[in-house]
């Protein structure tokens, strides 16, 4: 039997789907990562829109655009 690692018992505790916080609204939503296997998410309140990657809060930023490039540049930077 092959042992869980930490980040698949964290994904089935919250059962794949990414909490957002209150007033967020989910504006876009792809994979990333080789093959494709981390969620990513641009949520937007207010004026602000947040980057998610694999439910992990990552940063603000002022438009889509710049979110979606800040998720990239951080796959890319943690060669995931």
């Amino acid at each position: 039997m092959k042992m869980k690692t930490f980040n698949q018992m964290r994904q089935s505790l919250n059962e794949g789907s990414v909490k957002l916080s209150s007033g967020e609204k989910k504006v876009k939503s792809f994979k990333v990562g080789k093959q494709n296997k981390y969620e990513a998410i641009v949520a937007k309140k207010g004026n602000i829109f947040s980057a998610y990657i694999d439910g992990d809060h990552l940063d603000d930023y002022v438009s889509v655009a710049k979110a979606e490039k800040g998720i990239k540049d951080f796959i890319r930077l943690a060669g995931k």
